[in-house]
C-alpha cells in the first residue's frame, strides 16, 4: 500500500466551494417566482451550484488520492493578485464601459497574464466566448447586458 500525501490545500478549497454552493443555493430560494410557466430566477444559480459541487467533489477525490491540482508555491502569487485586481476593475467598470469591451480587455489581459503560448487563442477565444455569452443572455435568457459606451454607436444598433 502506497503512502499518499494528503493535499490539504485542495481539500480546503473543495470545502469552501461546497460552502459557497450551499449558501447561494439557499439564498436563491428567496428570489421572486414568475407568474407564467417560464423558468424562475432561482433556476440558473442553482444549476451552477450543482455543477460547482460536482467540480468540488472531483477536486476533493483527487486530493484524497494524493493528486496535486493546486500549486501552493508563491512563485505565481503576484499573478493571482493581478488577476483579482483585474476582476475587481471589471466589476467596477462593466456598467460604464460595457460588457463587450470590458470582457474583451479582461480575457486578453488574463491570457497575457498567464502567458498563453498559442497566439491565435488571443483572438479566437475572447471573440467566440463574448459572442456566445452575449447571444445567450440577449436572445435566450432575455437579460440585457450593459452596452456602456457602445450604446450610441449607430452601426451597432443590433446589440
Amino acid at each position: 500500500m502506497k503512502n499518499r500525501k494528503i493535499n490539504w490545500a485542495d481539500i480546503c478549497v473543495s470545502l469552501v466551494l461546497y460552502g459557497l454552493s450551499v449558501f447561494v443555493f439557499v439564498y436563491s430560494a428567496g428570489f421572486k417566482k414568475t407568474l407564467d410557466r417560464s423558468l424562475n430566477p432561482s433556476v440558473w444559480p442553482r444549476i451552477i451550484c450543482v455543477l460547482l459541487c460536482l467540480m468540488a467533489t472531483i477536486q476533493l477525490v483527487n486530493a484524497l488520492r494524493g493528486k496535486v491540482t493546486i500549486n501552493t508555491s508563491f512563485s505565481n502569487f503576484w499573478r493571482v493578485l493581478v488577476a483579482m485586481a483585474m476582476l475587481i476593475a471589471y466589476a467596477l467598470l462593466l456598467k460604464k464601459i460595457g460588457f463587450i469591451i470590458c470582457s474583451l480587455v479582461l480575457m486578453i489581459g488574463l491570457l497575457l497574464l498567464f502567458d498563453v503560448k498559442k497566439k491565435w487563442i488571443y483572438v479566437v477565444l475572447p471573440v467566440v466566448t463574448i459572442a456566445l455569452v452575449y447571444y445567450l443572455f440577449k436572445n435566450m435568457l432575455r437579460v440585457p447586458l450593459p452596452k456602456g459606451i457602445l450604446k450610441n454607436v449607430k452601426f451597432l444598433k443590433f446589440l
